[in-house]
This record gives C-alpha cells, sequence and structure tokens, in this order.
C-alpha cells in the first residue's frame, strides 16, 4: 500500500492539494448517491397453509 506522502511525491501534488481532491471527490459522490427507483416487480402468489395446532391432550 503506498502512503499519501509517496504518493504525492509520484504523482507531484503537495499534501495539501491531495487533501483538495480528496474532499472535492468525497462532496461529489455524497451528491451523486442518493435513492434510486426500482422497477415494480410483481410477485407470484403461493400457497399458505394453515399452522398445524397442536393440542395438548394430543400429545
Amino acid at each position: 500500500m503506498v502512503t499519501i506522502d509517496e504518493f504525492c511525491k509520484k504523482n507531484g501534488y503537495t499534501r495539501n492539494q491531495y487533501y483538495y481532491y480528496l474532499r472535492k471527490l468525497r462532496r461529489k459522490v455524497i451528491e451523486d448517491s442518493g435513492f434510486v427507483e426500482l422497477p415494480q416487480v410483481q410477485s407470484q402468489a403461493t400457497a399458505v397453509s394453515e399452522p398445524d395446532i397442536i393440542k395438548k391432550s394430543d400429545i
């Protein structure tokens, strides 16, 4: 893993520039994220059975 200082040195950025662009990117991601409308899915009906009832006298 590359440290921030190594990344900045390799790419010609100052540490302040790195954090400036990091903040800018994070804000952009937050703005772009949100709720997405999903298409309505029609479910297939499934058979529902009555629950088994066990009486004390059956035991």
